[in-house]
């Protein structure tokens, strides 16, 4: 063989699979199996997944997971790799083949959703989003899920209470004129959301 070179496999990181080819002088084993090409990955290439993201597969059998890996094959297509919840168990996606939930859900309605995900099984025919909607307006849902989400508007004086927390270290503000002006300003939230699954609540501002 000279001094031609084998190549068995390539490095994995958390972060990154980093894999770069020199094609002269290469044999790869079952090579018939691969289109190889010389190719560097970009590692600032924008990835519609990061590790750390939570994600979900939207058809077929059901595989919720982290992302612990990110990378790009040899012809320039972007693979990530999830762990699957509770079991561990490792998958390569591509990135179409997965979805985000709960990028900015709080931890309850991530949690109820995924119950919802593994009991429906293939008979799942709705998104995180609209699970959530449906059990703000749909009793009926909402009480067979177990989840409750309630929202209200915050009075005048809760806003300025909040505000005062947050800008004046608790020191009373005038309620005149411009205190309106002075909430919006500092963008004071306007809903209190109550979410309860499982016998736990959490509290958000909107």
């Amino acid at each position: 063989m000279g001094d031609k070179k084998i190549i068995t496999g390539i490095t994995v990181s958390k972060q990154k699979v980093k894999a770069e080819m020199i094609l002269e002088n290469v044999v790869i084993p079952r090579a018939e199996l691969f289109e190889i090409r010389k190719t560097k990955i970009d590692m600032n290439k924008e990835t519609k997944f990061k590790v750390g993201d939570k994600a979900h597969k939207t058809k077929g059998y059901k595989f919720p997971c982290t992302i612990v890996g990110v990378f790009e094959t040899i012809k320039g297509d972007i693979r990530v790799v999830g762990e699957m919840d509770e079991y561990g168990l490792l998958h390569i996606f591509n990135e179409d083949q997965l979805e985000h939930y709960g990028k900015d859900e709080p931890d309850l309605l991530n949690e109820a959703y995924m119950d919802y995900y593994w009991i429906m099984g293939d008979k799942i025919k709705i998104t995180q989003n609209e699970f959530i909607n449906k059990c703000k307006i749909d009793p009926e849902f909402s009480e067979k899920w177990g989840l409750k989400i309630e929202e209200r508007e915050l009075s005048l004086e809760e806003r300025k209470s909040i505000y005062e927390t947050e800008n004046t270290n608790g020191i009373e503000v005038e309620n005149n004129h411009w205190l309106e002006s002075k909430l919006k300003t500092r963008n004071i939230p306007t809903k209190l959301i109550t979410i309860k699954y499982n016998d736990k609540k959490i509290e958000s501002y909107e």
